[in-house]
């Protein structure tokens, strides 16, 4: 029903955030990206905007409920939290939704993160190259 729900604030014309992620992480590092922004985006017939945010691991660390001063631990000292925007990545309902969430985690790799690739696209990938092409009859 969630995903009802927001397809139509989608057709209401929300925009939606989606941690892809779905925790914050443990040691810096961008961990394996879960393919549901991917899957709504098809299925809403919206882009995926990739957005990268760096810094934020040092403002609050995992275990955390709340920000932490910066290690210089001067008064007024601030966190440098940087926010990067890529170009809106068109999903469409035959693209593999582990194959788009590998085009999120290239962009956040160009942002300078430190990422970790989904073991389940390095399957796939291995499996069709396995595979025998298949022709379609005319």
């Amino acid at each position: 029903h969630a995903a009802d729900h927001i397809q139509r604030l989608i057709a209401s014309g929300w925009s939606m955030v989606v941690f892809a992620e779905g925790t914050r992480s443990r040691d810096g590092r961008v961990g394996v990206l879960r393919s549901g922004a991917a899957t709504l985006a098809a299925r809403c017939a919206v882009p995926i905007v990739p957005v990268h945010i760096s810094g934020t691991h040092s403002a609050m660390p995992h275990g955390h409920h709340w920000l932490v001063r910066p290690a210089s631990g001067a008064g007024w000292a601030r966190h440098r939290i940087r926010v990067s925007f890529g170009i809106p990545l068109r999903v469409g309902p035959d693209d593999a939704p582990l194959e788009v969430m590998e085009r999120v985690r290239l962009f956040m790799v160009s942002c300078g993160a430190e990422t970790t690739p989904d073991p389940r696209l390095a399957a796939q990938r291995a499996a069709a190259r396995r595979s025998p092409v298949r022709h379609r009859p005319p």
